[in-house]
């Protein structure tokens, strides 16, 4: 069952990739109104958007690391792409889970 104003509605077994293809096909719509949201959200209690001060190492030569400074904006977006790639992966192992037990027991 859909909740109102969700484009979302369930599949019977057997479509299960269909959550997958819809995570990755709108993850950069779900990024932006997120960022949107989060903004909102720090105009509104007075809050700066801006990259926290972090603690860095110092360069050590030949190490071939080096830091590069994101944008808070961009690190947010980041962030988000890493959390959304780990659900879709969870929810892949988690159906393919469900269909080893139907194959098991016969359900």
């Amino acid at each position: 069952m859909a909740t109102p104003g969700s484009s979302f509605t369930p599949t019977p077994l057997g479509h299960e990739d269909n959550l997958e293809t819809v995570l990755e096909a709108k993850r950069e719509e779900f990024m932006d109104d997120t960022l949107i949201h989060a903004k909102s959200l720090y105009e509104e209690f007075e809050i700066s958007f801006e990259l926290p001060i972090r603690i860095r190492r110092k360069h050590i030569f030949a190490d071939g690391r080096k830091d590069v400074h994101l944008s808070y904006e961009d690190d947010l977006r980041r962030r988000m792409f890493s959390l959304i790639g780990r659900v879709t992966a969870e929810i892949r192992e988690r159906i393919q889970q469900l269909l080893n037990l139907e194959q098991k027991y016969g359900f």
